[in-house]
């Protein structure tokens, strides 16, 4: 699996050497992955839990063609955060 420059800069920072090869190149680049892995998947179950997306719709007809405009709203919650982070093992 190739990876990207981003990616390869960010595994770097967390102690890997990000080659941007086929699989980790040493010991402390597979670590650095491992690393990396481990916080994102507690990020994501924070922001699932903290973060609501709203969309409305409004659409009508004008009697030559139907028109509509979307509006999306994106919320945070931070007492589901704060309720995310305390039940993980952090």
């Amino acid at each position: 699996m190739l990876i990207s420059r981003a990616s390869a800069a960010m595994i770097s920072m967390f102690g890997g050497g990000g080659g941007g090869g086929e699989g980790p190149d040493s010991a402390g680049e597979a670590k650095g992955g491992a690393f990396i892995q481990g916080y994102y998947t507690i990020i994501q179950s924070v922001l699932k839990a903290s973060i609501r997306k709203i969309s409305l719709t409004v659409a009508w007809d004008t009697g030559l063609r139907k028109e509509h405009f979307k509006v999306i709203l994106y919320v945070t919650d931070p007492a589901g955060m704060q309720k995310a982070l305390a039940g993980l093992p952090i």
